[in-house]
């Protein structure tokens, strides 16, 4: 089934986000469906990382609704937006699983320990499943010999992907990508890129990345939105975005990005 044809699993409608005085994203309507490979991209400043974080929660917004599959994070109330209550927010983030461009790894804790701390106390799973499923993650991303290295031991890309292992250990059904590759060494971005390029591949996520690295866009998206001041100027599948975009601000932005 292509993914333009499964059930919508994020809905934006109406969102507006505000810092201060600040209009970051305003009247912002986005629909995302299940298994579908999402790209935001766009300058600096232009919402994409907002976008993300409203889904985690770390941000509020001020007008709108966020539905996530099927459960309402945000609602409208009349002309603001109310949180839901905690229990039905906790029970909406738990699908979703966010890899931060910091990798924010525990330093106190080993490979293994960040990555099956998070289903042993949150999701309540016996310590050997917890444990058992962290390994088999860590496997998955080329990491099983480091289980008992500490974060300090371990390069950039190896902290990354870490914390890739780390998003998949709750078993969400929504992964966001934040800029997950632009405090790394340009030699240890590879092998986070052939991570996310294998998750995108072979698995069922619905997948939300914010970056610049514009082959990767193409490669693993159905779809790419370019954004500026917190709106959509144009979007479509990444073919048409790259090769034929129709918005001059688009052009400009896309030759900019791969010049540098």
């Amino acid at each position: 089934m292509p993914h333009s044809e499964g059930p919508t699993i994020i809905r934006f409608r109406g969102v507006t986000k505000k810092f201060g005085d600040l209009i970051v994203l305003q009247d912002f309507d986005l629909t995302i469906k299940a298994g579908e490979h999402l790209s935001l991209i766009g300058p600096s400043g232009s919402g994409k990382s907002t976008i993300l974080r409203i889904l985690m929660t770390l941000e509020e917004i001020q007008a709108g609704e966020v539905e996530i599959d099927g459960g309402l994070l945000w609602r409208s109330n009349g002309s603001t937006a109310a949180m839901s209550s905690p229990a039905e927010v906790r029970k909406i983030r738990q699908k979703v699983g966010m890899v931060f461009q910091s990798f924010n790894l525990f330093p106190h804790m080993s490979a293994l320990r960040n990555v099956a701390e998070a289903p042993y106390r949150v999701l309540g799973l016996p310590k050997e499943e917890a444990y058992a499923r962290g390994r088999e993650l860590l496997k998955l991303v080329g990491l099983a010999d480091k289980e008992n290295n500490f974060p300090i031991h371990l390069s950039g890309g190896q902290q990354q992907r870490i914390a890739i292992a780390r998003a998949l250990a709750m078993r969400p059904k929504i992964l966001l990508f934040d800029e997950v590759t632009s405090a790394l060494d340009p030699e240890t971005v590879g092998e986070v890129l052939n991570v996310i390029r294998l998750l995108a591949k072979e698995h069922d996520f619905t997948i939300l990345i914010v970056t610049h690295q514009m082959g990767l866009a193409k490669e693993i998206s159905d779809h790419v939105c370019f954004l500026e001041r917190g709106r959509i100027l144009e979007e479509g599948p990444p073919a048409e975005i790259f090769d034929f975009p129709k918005n001059e601000r688009t052009l400009a932005f896309l030759r900019a990005v791969l010049d540098a």
